[in-house]
């Protein structure tokens, strides 16, 4: 069984219980975890003219920041744990 930090549900897959936590994350969970200053996302936007690499990359950014969100927020338990 699965939950998360916003809710009491309990859930059976870890994939439901991800899709229910990003329905209640919001931009400053996932900005904790970017790692990256507002110059350093300039720094990028100026090196990468094109858009797209840019837009790749800063998409991959915020990827690896969900990922970690994810880690923090969604939590294990073993059915014992729920008698």
């Amino acid at each position: 069984m699965y939950t998360h930090e916003y809710s009491d549900k309990k859930f059976d897959s870890y994939e439901a219980c991800r899709d229910d936590l990003m329905e209640n994350i919001d931009e400053e969970d996932i900005a904790r975890h970017l790692d990256l200053t507002v110059p350093e996302i300039i720094r990028a936007f100026l090196r990468n003219r094109n858009n797209v690499d840019f837009s790749v990359w800063f998409q991959e950014k915020i990827d690896e920041a969900i990922h970690y969100v994810e880690e923090e927020l969604i939590f294990e338990h073993d059915e014992e744990d729920d008698e």
